[in-house]
């Protein structure tokens, strides 16, 4: 596509998107709020914490993870590793070890690398512009934004399930099935749009998008998924006997003690090919060595 045709499709893509009326904020804002107030989660313990650091720890365990399975994750992991500092100079397989049971392990090494470098690059302070904490591993344009959001309390305009289950229950006719590929760039406006109609959004953001995840996990549980509108929605794939659960399986394997590649085809399932294509992924990420026909963490 040349550049001609991509600015001509920017602007079709701008002059199509979803306009936002004062009166489709003001019932949006009065049920999420009126919802926030009487409802809202806010026992949970990273919400106590404001700290960059805990809030970094807490949206990567949140990461296609349930928040009920992070509650305990989380407490522990505090307890073990209070800061950036604490973490930091744990070994890698301590923390993966601490990690097992929560899913998605190299998460668990995403945290310690990011306390790697901001103890060693940026004298323990963690960056809050969203340029540098999208460098950092494990960091993309939802968690930057929810980091500055949460840590911060810095305005910014980011997307995740919840809040796009909002969006197209307020303001789009959500029960047109005939509605779907909504793209991330017309959502990114529509919530743009709305926070312009919305003062108290705008005064804290941090308490705004707490608002909008736990209004939207109960709009998911009252009207369904509406995130399937959405043309970055994808349907999470089964665990058991999948890949994820192998590379699961080889990790804990491994991290128990040193294993030789002929003890972890024999422990492995009979398709060899895929635990040596995994083994190999998980060397090249960083999440297990090899010395000597020796597997370790």
């Amino acid at each position: 596509m040349t550049s001609k045709n991509r600015l001509v499709r920017f602007f079709v893509i701008l002059i199509r998107m979803k306009r936002v009326t004062r009166k489709q904020s003001e019932k949006l804002s009065a049920a999420l709020w009126n919802y926030y107030d009487q409802h809202g989660r806010h026992e949970l313990a990273w919400r106590k914490k404001h700290s960059a650091y805990a809030v970094v720890v807490s949206e990567i365990m949140l990461q296609q993870t349930q928040v009920v399975r992070v509650q305990e994750y989380f407490k522990n992991w505090m307890k073990k590793y209070p800061n950036w500092s604490a973490l930091a100079s744990a070994s890698l397989r301590d923390v993966l070890i601490s990690w097992q049971g929560l899913g998605y392990n190299r998460r668990g090494k995403y945290l310690h690398d990011i306390a790697k470098i901001v103890t060693e690059q940026y004298g323990g302070k963690l960056p809050s512009d969203r340029e540098s904490l999208q460098a950092l591993p494990g960091i993309g344009h939802y968690t930057a934004g929810s980091v500055r959001a949460f840590a911060c309390n810095e305005s910014d305009i980011f997307l995740e399930t919840n809040i796009r289950t909002v969006l197209f229950y307020h303001l789009y006719d959500y029960k047109n099935t005939s509605i779907k590929s909504v793209h991330d760039k017309e959502l990114l406006h529509v919530l743009e749009k709305y926070l312009l109609h919305d003062p108290r959004a705008t005064e804290n953001p941090r308490e705004f998008y707490w608002a909008m995840m736990d209004y939207g996990s109960h709009l998911k549980q009252t009207v369904g998924n509406l995130n399937t509108r959405s043309r970055s929605h994808a349907k999470q794939t089964r665990f058991e006997g999948s890949r994820r659960q192998l590379r699961a399986q080889l990790l804990r394997y491994i991290l128990a003690e040193p294993r030789t590649e002929k003890e972890i085809l024999k422990q492995g399932t009979s398709d060899r090919e895929m635990t040596l294509g995994l083994l190999a992924e998980l060397i090249k990420e960083g999440s297990v060595k090899k010395e000597q026909n020796k597997y370790f963490v």
